[in-house]
């Protein structure tokens, strides 16, 4: 392991006349300068390869488990100056013991130094001859069981994420790691090793919601029961490949996640979300299917498609899996659904057949709300399939007319620009609440609290993900009928945002900086 820190070096010489300035001396103002006092090593030999001889006792080590931080992890040989630049006549930051524990930033940058990080966030350089790759890894997932031998005969030993476990050797699948002296095997996928640059394993919690068989990696086979908890490894073709109860094997992936499916009605990003933004995996063609394997709130679904697993907005996902809803007519004679505890839904867009459908638009401005109607079975428009807050204005003009146009972005009255534009009647729209700006960051914050309110100068404005429904979602020539009788249903609640959150949250394009900020 120590190769990728040493191919650096060198000469012997060079790396004991440098390495005497480093390895930890007194702290006075003028430390930086002194040679230490201590007698320099010879520079370390290349590591013996291991041996199947039993390791020492092993002892647990109560460290938090950081997946970021030990991604790249190494440790102290012998007590080392941190320092403010590659050099050794840069600042002192501080003094680490030996041992500690160090998260690697770059260890290609500078010639014979590291970049690291201590647990405790200090930022700085050290001497690569004073660091050491350790002989010990990170367990990944909860209840983690290290094997007699490759065939799966079980110990009585359990780790838990992020407990320590010191390695032996590489072995096929395996670790063989010393566990109280005795060599016991724990797959490859459980352990992360402490070295530089290791990679990162990602699982994702998600429960059984049918009885279902789990065969392991050995071929055993057992019966999990509905509702017990798996970590969801990656998905295989129809399987998912899944630890359970410290175990590597596979489930069906219909019986893990219910056979949820979707299709998407439009073109749309899978995305990896995480606390520093999105990644776009890929873009998804409209009409593709897609398997959904949890909820994760109003606006996503975590789906794979093909060969990529990632989240991806819900509202542009049709449900193939209807079941769970229920169809009943309500007291004003409307095609409702109900989901299985009796709610109705206000937004059945993840559902609608798009593609065999026919719409009707209704704007009521008299409370200021549009509602998207489907036909049902009879041609009549009694199936609310999206009810909307919207901001009409008093010159919006009574009447039914067909969309005409879209535009992705639009110039507006008073040089503003508006996102989704679909054209009603002549310059007359439904689109976005405008920004100053083409930016989907600058947004007029004041205009988008009076959402729900009568406030355009005649279009209709809606929060970007209505709007972009309307525009990406549903064909031209659809019907629209712009009335000024109240709406049979409650307004939905509009959003309130701080003047400085200058972004739409229910815009795709921006929505990553709630997730940054944790706002929405």
């Amino acid at each position: 392991m120590k190769k990728s820190l040493l191919k650096m070096a060198g000469t012997a010489l060079s790396t004991a006349l440098l390495a005497m300035f480093l390895c930890a001396c007194s702290q006075g103002e003028n430390a930086v300068s002194q040679i230490p006092v201590t007698t320099p090593t010879a520079a370390p030999t290349s590591t013996p390869e291991p041996t199947h001889t039993p390791a020492p006792e092993f002892i647990e080590e109560t460290t938090i488990y950081d997946e970021e931080f030990y991604s790249a992890y190494t440790y102290l040989t012998i007590d080392t100056n941190l320092r403010t630049d590659p050099d050794f006549y840069s600042d002192v930051i501080d003094v680490i013991g030996e041992n500690t524990h160090l998260r690697i930033l770059d260890d290609e940058s500078w010639y014979e130094w590291l970049e690291v990080e201590t647990e405790e966030g200090e930022k700085g350089w050290v001497y690569f001859n004073c660091v050491d790759s350790t002989d010990d890894a990170v367990v990944l997932a909860e209840k983690v069981k290290a094997y007699k031998n490759k065939e799966g005969l079980e110990s009585e030993i359990s780790f838990s994420k992020g407990d320590h476990v010191q390695l032996i050797e590489e072995d096929g699948d395996f670790w063989a790691v010393a566990v109280n002296g005795r060599k016991r095997f724990i797959h490859k996928e459980l352990l992360m090793v402490c070295t530089p640059n290791a990679l990162e394993k990602n699982f994702k919690k998600a429960n059984v919601a049918d009885d279902t068989v789990f065969n392991d990696e050995f071929g055993n086979t057992e019966t999990i029961k509905s509702g017990e908890d798996i970590e969801l490894m990656q998905l295989d073709g129809e399987r998912a490949k899944i630890i359970y109860d410290g175990k590597i094997g596979y489930v069906p992936i219909d019986d893990l996640f219910n056979g949820a499916h979707g299709e998407t009605i439009c073109e749309v990003s899978i995305l990896k979300r995480g606390e520093d933004g999105n990644t776009q995996l890929a873009v998804i063609p409209k009409g593709e299917k897609l398997i959904i394997l949890s909820e994760i709130d109003d606006n996503y679904y975590t789906c794979k498609w093909g060969e990529y697993l990632g989240d991806v907005l819900s509202c542009y996902v049709k449900r193939t899996d209807k079941g769970e809803y229920t169809w009943e007519s309500d007291a004003n004679g409307f095609l409702r659904a109900y989901d299985a505890d009796g709610n109705v839904l206000r937004n059945t867009t993840d559902f609608t057949d798009v593609k065999n459908s026919q719409f009707q638009a209704v704007v009521y401005l008299k409370n200021n709300i549009t509602v998207l109607y489907t036909a049902d079975k009879d041609g009549n428009f009694t199936v609310p399939v999206r009810i909307m807050c919207c901001s009409p204005g008093f010159g919006t003009p009574i009447g039914t007319y067909e969309t005409w146009i879209k535009y992705r972005w639009l110039r507006m009255v008073g040089d503003t620009y508006a996102q989704w534009c679909t054209g009603i009647h002549g310059d007359y729209l439904f689109h976005s609440v405008p920004n100053w700006t083409e930016d989907a960051y600058d947004l007029e914050v004041e205009e988008f609290n009076y959402l729900g309110q009568t406030r355009s100068l005649g279009c209709i404005r809606l929060n970007c993900a209505d709007a972009r429904y309307l525009h990406d979602v549903l064909p031209l020539n659809f019907s629209v009928i712009l009335t000024d009788e109240s709406a049979p249903f409650e307004k939905p609640n509009g959003i309130k945002l701080d003047m400085d959150h200058t972004w739409d949250p229910t815009d795709e394009l921006a929505y990553k900086t709630c997730i940054e900020k944790g706002c929405h």
